[in-house]
């Protein structure tokens, strides 16, 4: 068990860090939400996300087999 949480901690620790903003505040914010606004809220995050520097940055690393080197903004 202690492998599979470390995984997936390094995992969490690679990943854009917008997305995993955007995750963690989807998932505190929509605790108390009807699953309709719940999404309208991510809508808002994922618009974000879309204008980000970051957006180009895991296809670009992908294409260039390399890792990516997210900026968070």
């Amino acid at each position: 068990m202690d492998a599979c949480v470390a995984e997936w901690t390094d995992d969490l620790l690679r990943s854009a860090p917008l997305s995993v903003r955007a995750i963690k505040e989807a998932a505190m914010r929509s605790v108390d939400m009807p699953l309709a606004e719940a999404f309208a809220a991510e809508f808002v995050w994922e618009r974000r996300r879309q204008r980000s520097t970051d957006v180009l940055e895991g296809p670009r690393a992908f294409a260039e087999k390399r890792g990516p080197v997210w900026l968070g903004h």
